[in-house]
């Protein structure tokens, strides 16, 4: 008994971070999509729908794993099911501390998106 429960919390531990890769991330037909660049990695994101907004955060982390800030911010842009952009804005990136290895960013728009809608994540790498 106990060694099939540890089967299953292995096997649970081994899913769960396959979740936060689906493209389908908390907003009902919306559709996200990671763009990531050579220096950072576009890693966790979620959206949600509250008081008529579309709220969007997640995290960025570097190729190779180092401490130190990650040069840059976070492009996000919403695009109705036709392909026109229905929003756009730039997201700062936002580390918890001077040891961590990622940072976050959040953004939110004014309106909820109709289904189909496509959100592109694009980290762009400073000049």
């Amino acid at each position: 008994m106990q060694g099939t429960v540890r089967i299953l919390l292995a096997a649970m531990t081994l899913l769960l971070p396959l979740h936060h890769g689906q493209a389908l991330a908390g907003a009902e037909g919306v559709e996200v999509e990671r763009v990531s660049s050579k220096r950072a990695k576009v890693r966790f994101v979620h959206t949600e729908v509250r008081d008529g907004e579309l709220r969007v955060r997640g995290s960025v982390s570097r190729r190779i794993p180092m401490r130190g800030a990650i040069p840059g911010h976070v492009r996000i842009t919403l695009r109705d099911p036709t392909g026109r952009v229905l929003n756009e804005t730039d997201a700062s990136l936002m580390r918890p501390s001077r040891q961590s290895q990622s940072a976050r960013f959040y953004a939110r728009f004014p309106a909820a998106a109709p289904p189909g809608s496509v959100l592109t994540i694009a980290h762009q790498p400073d000049q």
